[in-house]
């Protein structure tokens, strides 16, 4: 019953905030109204605390303009992986993971083994290498040692996998050839193979073996090591995250060789191509929303205020038209047939029809809301919500429950003391929303019962 109630907190809290688009019943989707000062701000604590965040992120990265979503050049690999996942696993318009593997673009060479992680997760983070940035680096870990800051990871999740991506530069291991012997190395590149070992690094300067991967001269790429065993220890232990260190040699000498000589490239390399590292959870927390605070209240309310002015005045002209229509039926008869068939029930019945239980528009817009900042995508998404009556009789399409229909049985016998049935949703599905955090890391997080999909009566 609380997954339900969710979609109608969260879109409600829009509303005030003009971010909010509904019904009006006439076929027409008009904005809420603004709110003071101060109701603004009660409504957004309300809303960032059903996206479960405990304060409005406030990124050091501007969020790249919608049209240039895939091809900004002043993001870095970590933003632009999540970037280029949200584009080409999403639904334009609902913000669903499609979850097709053959839609996935190669830029980052995504697996079958990464969608199912998707398919698991409730929050993907792609976290930027900070290790280049760290005083008092042990002078023998300095090269390839990476580190990423876990600070905005939501508690409490349960990690399903973490990967670390580096991309393997062919260019740049041309470049570290003398041009004299260019032609040769060609001809001898496909002998070349090296070895990347990647080692967390623990207290006392020891290194822990994690992951390898044999890699060719001639391949480029990005290729992905798993990461998921230090992060599980580092975010129980927070205090012994030192990070990761790499280590390369040639696979057939054993003799350690640079990361120019492997084309492996570094946090020193184009932003673009920089060592990241992805991780999978899924959330602890159950889906349970708080009490609406004041505003949200108001704001149903209002909402409902608004669908029973609509219910009097069918009411009232139902009133009219049965007054004013004869109870002879000779009458009737006389004047369907001077009037060529017209029944004066039919309009009633259509306006009824508009006011059953039904699903109906409703869009919240992110834009509106002033997060552009730190909101990547989408810039809304369409809701909807259910409103409208269960009244005898329950017709297919209100979806209606066997236990409804017994109760609205009742109803009509002791109408004082049993309620009708309640509109309420009976399919919900999810979105996708892909934001920054305050330390730039970039977050795909999946919203459950975010979305009405079909309504019916309980």
């Amino acid at each position: 019953m609380h997954d339900l109630v969710l979609p109608f907190l969260f879109v409600a809290s829009c509303a005030a905030l003009s971010g909010f688009y509904y019904d009006n019943g006439v076929d027409q989707t008009v904005v809420h109204k603004h709110l003071n000062k101060r109701e603004k701000k009660e409504m957004q604590s309300e809303i960032l605390h059903l996206l479960g965040l405990q304060h409005r992120p406030r990124p050091v990265l501007m969020v790249p303009s919608r049209r240039k979503l895939r091809v900004d050049d002043s993001l870095s690999s970590a933003p632009r992986f999540l970037i280029d996942v949200y584009q080409s696993l999403t639904e334009e318009d609902s913000g669903e993971l499609k979850l097709t593997p053959d839609l996935i673009e190669k830029e980052f060479n995504v697996s079958d083994s990464d969608v199912h992680s998707m398919d698991e997760a409730d929050v993907i983070m792609s976290f930027v290498n900070r290790g280049q940035h760290l005083h008092g680096i042990r002078h023998h870990h300095s090269f390839g040692r990476l580190w990423f800051d876990l600070s905005e990871v939501p508690a409490p999740t349960t990690v399903i996998s973490a990967e670390l991506r580096l991309y393997i530069n062919l260019t740049m291991v041309h470049e570290n050839i003398d041009p004299t012997e260019l032609e040769e190395a060609d001809n001898h590149i496909d002998s070349q193979q090296f070895t990347i070992t990647v080692y967390e690094i623990g207290l006392e300067d020891t290194l822990i073996y994690i992951d390898q991967m044999e890699i060719d001269s001639h391949q480029e790429g990005w290729v992905a090591f798993n990461v998921s065993l230090p992060l599980k220890n580092w975010l129980q232990r927070p205090e012994e995250n030192f990070g990761l260190q790499l280590v390369c040699r040639s696979s057939t000498t054993g003799r350690q060789a640079s990361a120019r000589e492997v084309g492996l490239v570094g946090s020193h390399g184009n932003e673009k191509l920089q060592p990241f590292m992805v991780a999978f959870f899924r959330s602890l927390l159950p889906a349970i929303p708080k009490q609406p605070g004041q505003q949200v209240q108001i704001l149903q309310k209002e909402l409902g205020d608004d669908e029973d002015e609509d219910d009097n005045e069918v009411s009232k002209r139902s009133n009219r038209i049965r007054r004013q229509t004869p109870n002879n039926n000779r009458k009737r008869s006389k004047d369907t047939e001077e009037f060529g068939g017209w029944n004066p029930y039919a309009d009633l019945d259509a306006r009824l029809s508009r006011r059953s239980c039904q699903k109906k528009n409703l869009y919240v817009s992110f834009r509106d809301l002033g997060w552009q900042d730190w909101i990547i995508a989408p810039d809304g998404y369409a809701a909807s919500y259910c409103n409208g009556e269960c009244s005898f009789p329950l017709n297919a399409h209100m979806n209606a429950s066997n236990h409804a229909i017994v109760q609205t049985l009742v109803h009509l016998m002791n109408p004082y003391r049993v309620p009708k049935p309640c509109c309420a949703p009976i399919k919900l599905s999810s979105i996708s929303v892909l934001y920054f955090d305050d330390n730039s890391n970039v977050i795909l997080k999946k919203y459950r019962n975010m979305v009405v999909k079909s309504c019916g009566c309980h």
